[in-house]
């Protein structure tokens, strides 16, 4: 898929690395940074494995490697309020080719003017949400894009064994948030 920028035709990507997960009232997450200015109103966060400007080693993935996502799809529109379609992929309106235009590493990720992350998310949001707008969503990629698909059920996602894992739309929030995070230690069940 492609999108324009004036006159040239850039390459969309379809899939997002995973920086981890926001932080609320049932996950406690310190390594993150408020970004990419109001009203955006997103959270960025450094708990998963691709995160800003800093590389993970594979002994900092303490929950192992087969409960931790690494990259999932994106690849579709929500819709706001009025009808109208909205694009959610990691890499629009620049493409796969873009990466942080800020310095630092959440907690202290310089997000106070638009300096998102692109093609990177951060887990806040159900699986195929499409509200937009919501905090942290945006075309010119909000830091809480959820993860998306065009076909039915789920999404699909690789995780840092290498595996590939269909998660369905049901699968808990709360779970994929401790599938985004490294190092929570905290037991998860796909129940697939």
């Amino acid at each position: 898929e492609f999108a324009s920028i004036g006159t040239v035709a850039v390459m969309m990507p379809h899939y997002v690395g995973i920086a981890g997960a926001a932080r609320d009232a049932d996950f406690a997450e310190q390594r993150w940074s408020k970004c990419c200015a109001l009203p955006m109103d997103g959270e960025i966060a450094a708990g998963g494995l691709l995160i800003p400007n800093r590389a993970v080693k594979l002994r900092d993935i303490l929950d192992g490697l087969s409960n931790t996502l690494l990259v999932a799809e994106a690849s579709d529109f929500g819709a706001s309020a009025n009808g109208k379609q909205r694009r959610f992929d990691g890499g629009y309106p620049t493409g796969w080719i873009a990466g942080t235009a800020a310095g630092g590493t959440p907690p202290n990720y310089d997000g106070s003017f638009i300096r998102p992350s692109w093609n990177i998310t951060t887990i806040r949001y159900p699986i195929n949400y499409r509200t937009y707008p919501a905090p942290g969503i945006d075309e010119n990629h909000g830091p809480n894009n959820p993860l998306l698909s065009a076909h039915r059920g789920g999404v699909n996602a690789l995780l840092a064994d290498g595996s590939v894992r269909f998660l369905v739309d049901a699968t808990a929030t709360l779970t994929l948030k401790r599938l985004a995070t490294r190092d929570d230690r905290q037991p998860i069940d796909l129940g697939n």
